[in-house]
């Protein structure tokens, strides 16, 4: 309901819509992907989250953040 009275506000006083109505339809779907091209194509290799995780969080605290 806020999407739709956001969309109608918008098309009424100009500018975009905070909250996109096609967004909110888009949200309700289920959508998967895989990484099989990426690996068949490119070698990629999944790995662990937490090392990346632990990487992100390091370079962020180095970096002021």
């Amino acid at each position: 309901v806020a999407a739709a009275v956001d969309e109608a506000r918008a098309g009424v006083i100009g500018g975009t819509p905070t909250i996109p109505l096609e967004g909110v339809r888009m949200g309700r779907l289920s959508m998967y992907s895989t990484s099989a091209k990426a690996e068949r194509e490119l070698g990629y290799r999944a790995s662990p989250i937490e090392p990346a995780i632990a990487d992100a969080v390091a370079w962020y605290r180095d970096n002021g953040y």
